[in-house]
């Protein structure tokens, strides 16, 4: 089977949850993630997760944490700016300010949002999140 997996990220996830006969919206209830985060990587705007998703994703598919994770782009917002512009950012959304943001990299909008996940003791964590709308650049 692994040979005639999708090589995205994207594409994985759709093939993996239809091979389970699962909806978007039964994936997101049986791993536990909100169905925007479902639709953030299957629509391609996730290129790599964090370690808690990848772990509820690869639960809920019946598949190694391997499985989703080698096909994750490896992205380092260092190798883009510095941490002080990123940390600012950061701090911008979760105070609210999601519009005006440019990216680092090629100063073309940033689209940014917050997210609300659950830690391993279910406790709810908020992160904020951006991404630019034309290169990769990405805040996790």
């Amino acid at each position: 089977m692994k040979k005639d997996l999708p090589n995205t990220l994207a594409g994985r996830v759709q093939y993996l949850r239809e091979l389970n006969n699962l909806s978007k919206e039964q994936l997101a209830t049986s791993s536990n993630l909100q169905l925007s985060i479902i639709n953030d990587i299957e629509e391609g705007r996730d290129i790599f997760l964090s370690v808690t998703v990848r772990q509820k994703l690869s639960k809920a598919l019946r598949v190694s944490l391997n499985t989703i994770k080698e096909v994750e782009k490896k992205v380092s917002n260092i190798e883009y700016t510095d941490q002080d512009i990123i940390d600012n950012i950061k701090f911008n959304i979760m105070s609210g300010k999601l519009e005006g943001h440019n990216c680092p990299k090629c100063n073309n909008p940033l689209i940014c949002k917050t997210v609300t996940l659950r830690d391993l003791e279910d406790k709810p964590v908020t992160h904020p999140k951006a991404r630019c709308k034309k290169c990769p650049f990405q805040i996790k």
